[in-house]
């Protein structure tokens, strides 16, 4: 099981453009029950990831979505996001180094997703790449309190 997890990571970063459908994380546990996906064992759901990763391209529908969104600033290494509309996002710490990666500006879109801790994606228009995140009114406090 780990070293799927690797194995998932690691062609997340080569792929082009980081598309890479991971099913748990694409399809809410309902969807996959209605089609199906929920029947498969682990061992056929990789391969049914694999076969479309290596076969078609994720495009989500953006069209409900506002436009001309974009990513302003990627503040603490991919920690924290600011979109220009000045709103401010905290990333997962599974997401972080993938949006380390993302360089300003560029389009995007932010969804709901079917996480409870980090409940928005942010999705990278220019590679298709997402990442969980929630919103946050502040940057984390840096300071300490010396006497």
């Amino acid at each position: 099981m780990y070293f799927n997890k690797i194995l998932i990571v690691f062609f997340a970063f080569i792929l082009p453009a980081n598309a890479v459908v991971v099913l748990d994380q694409m399809m809410s546990k309902d969807e996959q029950r209605i089609t199906g996906v929920s029947k498969l064992n682990h061992h056929q759901k990789l391969a049914l990831e694999e076969w479309l990763n290596k076969n078609f391209v994720y495009k989500p529908n953006l069209d409900q979505y506002p436009k001309d969104l974009y990513l302003s600033e990627n503040i603490n290494g991919g920690a924290q996001l600011r979109l220009s509309d000045a709103t401010l996002y905290e990333v997962a710490p599974d997401d972080i180094a993938k949006a380390s990666l993302w360089i300003t500006p560029f389009p995007l879109r932010v969804i709901s997703g079917d996480d409870p801790n980090y409940p928005q994606l942010i999705i990278n228009l220019s590679s298709g790449s997402t990442v969980k995140v929630k919103k946050i009114d502040a940057l984390p406090s840096t300071e300490t309190n010396s006497p």
